[in-house]
């Protein structure tokens, strides 16, 4: 059957024309998500900010709890040792409330106005009274002219939940607040701002801008009324507003529109559509070339006839060849970018943020050791709360850095004897099930090609997890087999623990969750994430069962015969296959 020259140019230049619509859909679609990650990062630096200035607030409350209730948890509280504790520690005036929301006391020569705006309940006093962490006002100015912020702090007594009202200088923590923000990573030109709930500064680390006035930043007001993304056009400028948690308080992140989009813009934005063009002028030389040899076709002899399909085939090879390296450069594209971004975290969290870390631990170890002795207890205390605050910092880094090296990081696959990893995960964690005084069960393992490694990090972490989420009323059991099923081996880890509600058995995985608060269950939330982590690692999966208060089942399976290849590289390399099997 012979084909009309015509119908096979109008095919030809259909596809042609398929592919390149394809292609500016793809791109348009690629720059406007890239667009859209970019607009979430910003909204999530400011929201980060947000989280990290309320949790340190929220952190000195905890803190100062005990102690507090130790000073101001009698059956009287004396207005001297207020007025000590005042003066201690830099504090304008001091009351102590009971459950109420009464004063008790207040420390000499605490103004009257300060009473008098306790007495009528304003917001900050009623959020704390109803089981708030904490609570802080708005930025005020007394008769001094100096600024001033209410912080309120519940702390337990025998006799009742009781609220210490400090008077804290605003200078003192704008600066605080402008230190915190300035190490935070931002865009180049970006500003950072604190805000009242009537958008005075607190704090910022601008050198124009200072606390107690209100911003000259073109856009900001209209930032304050709103918490999504806004658009300037008269400043080109974005901007974004969220509240911190247990205050009338805003961070303002604001940043030049081409510094927010300066990855996507220029050269990174007309690049691929340059190439896109180039792709457009080569389908319109080729089908040019084709209708010239269709043409000539169309006059020659059966022979000739054989050969023009032979071109033709030849021409599809060379159209799949060209898909296969196109789908080979995005592959390339892909992993480079994926590995930038982590180097890039991985430099930052080994250098940018735990030298700082190691400085705090590395002085206040050395104010303990040479001036211990003539330090006050409540010194010696708070050194000591500081440092281990810098150590779960520290552990949360750390935690960070293994999470990223997972993947970049690995040794060769080999035969992992489960068996033997799990007795010596169990020896490993001897003195943690002495402790917990639970009882391990090991069941038949398979040996599975594997990270050895990496296993024996999963289990560790499967085997600890249930170890630190134990009932109290019962002794602790975990029981750790695993099985063969057609091409997966099934490793499950089953406790008689606390359990956990079905609705959170994926947010169990995600790096930093914790569904119960640090005081009663310590860790960093990377454990379970680790272990997805090197689940997906060996093409596998992780997924949990779990029942409140009758125990938990995670079960891990991994295929027995991964590829160690990326899946796109392996796609490529499937195709490839295909077509050297078809030439063949």
């Amino acid at each position: 059957m012979r084909i009309s020259p015509r119908l096979t140019l109008g095919a030809l230049t259909a596809v042609a024309l398929v592919a390149l619509v394809t292609f500016a859909v793809v791109l348009v679609d690629a720059q406007d998500s890239a667009r859209t990650e970019i607009e979430e990062r910003f909204r999530e630096r400011a929201s980060a900010s947000a989280e990290l200035t309320a949790s340190l607030f929220e952190s000195a409350s905890a803190t100062a709890a005990d102690n507090n209730a130790a000073r101001f948890g009698g059956a009287t509280v004396s207005e001297e040792a207020l007025g000590r504790r005042a003066a201690e520690s830099n504090n304008r005036y001091l009351l102590v409330l009971d459950a109420r929301g009464e004063i008790l006391a207040a420390s000499p020569g605490t103004p009257a106005r300060v009473r008098a705006d306790i007495a009528s309940r304003p917001p900050h006093i009623r959020d704390v009274l109803a089981g708030r962490p904490f609570s802080l006002s708005d930025l005020e100015r007394p008769d001094s002219g100096a600024p001033e912020i209410t912080f309120s702090q519940p702390f337990p007594t025998s006799r009742g939940r009781r609220v210490l009202v400090s008077g804290l200088d605003g200078r003192f923590i704008g600066a605080f607040l402008a230190g915190s923000l300035r190490r935070l990573p931002t865009e180049r030109g970006a500003r950072q701002y604190v805000v009242d709930s009537r958008g005075v500064i607190i704090g910022t680390p601008s050198p124009d801008q200072r606390a107690g006035t209100l911003p000259t930043e073109p856009g900001l007001a209209a930032a304050l009324r709103t918490s999504s993304m806004g658009h300037l056009s008269a400043s080109d400028r974005r901007f974004v507003a969220r509240r911190i948690p247990g205050t009338p308080w805003r961070v303002v992140r604001t940043a030049p529109e081409d510094r927010v989009f300066a990855s996507v813009q220029g050269i990174n934005r007309w690049g691929p559509w340059l190439l896109f063009a180039a792709f457009a002028v080569a389908a319109l030389a080729v089908i040019a070339l084709v209708r010239s040899v269709l043409n000539r076709a169309a006059a020659m002899t059966t022979v000739n006839a054989q050969l023009a399909e032979s071109n033709a085939t030849l021409e599809d090879r060379a159209r799949d060849l060209a898909r296969a390296n196109q789908d080979l450069e995005w592959t390339n594209a892909e992993l480079g970018r994926s590995n930038e971004e982590l180097e890039r975290f991985a430099s930052i969290a080994s250098h940018d943020l735990q030298e700082p870390l190691r400085k705090v631990r590395m002085f206040s170890e050395r104010i303990t050791h040479h001036d211990g002795p003539q330090l006050s207890e409540r010194s010696r205390d708070y050194l000591g709360r500081m440092s281990s605050a810098a150590e779960r910092m520290q552990d949360l880094i750390d935690g960070l850095l293994q999470y990223s090296r997972v993947t970049m990081q690995t040794t060769p696959t080999s035969d992992v004897d489960l068996d033997r990893v799990a007795h010596e995960v169990v020896g490993d964690l001897e003195i943690a099930i002495r402790d917990a005084g639970a009882r391990i069960e090991i069941g038949a393992l398979p040996h599975v090609p594997a990270d050895a490694l990496q296993m024996r990090q999963l289990l560790q972490n499967l085997i600890a997890n249930a170890l630190k989420f134990r009932r109290p009323d019962a002794p602790s059991v975990v029981r750790v087999e695993g099985r063969v099923l057609d091409e997966t081996v099934e490793i499950t880890v089953s406790d008689n623990g606390i359990g956990i509600e079905q609705r959170y058995a994926e947010r169990v995985f995600n790096v930093f969750e914790r569904l119960h608060p640090r005081t009663a269950y310590p860790g960093t939330g990377m454990g379970l994430a680790l272990c997805r982590r090197i689940a997906e690692r060996h093409h596998g999966s992780i997924a949990v069962d779990s029942t409140p208060g009758e125990g938990s089942t995670f079960t891990v399976s991994l295929p027995l015969h991964p590829t160690d290849r990326h899946p796109l590289q392996a796609s490529a390399a499937r195709r490839k296959e295909e077509d050297r099997r078809a030439t063949s």
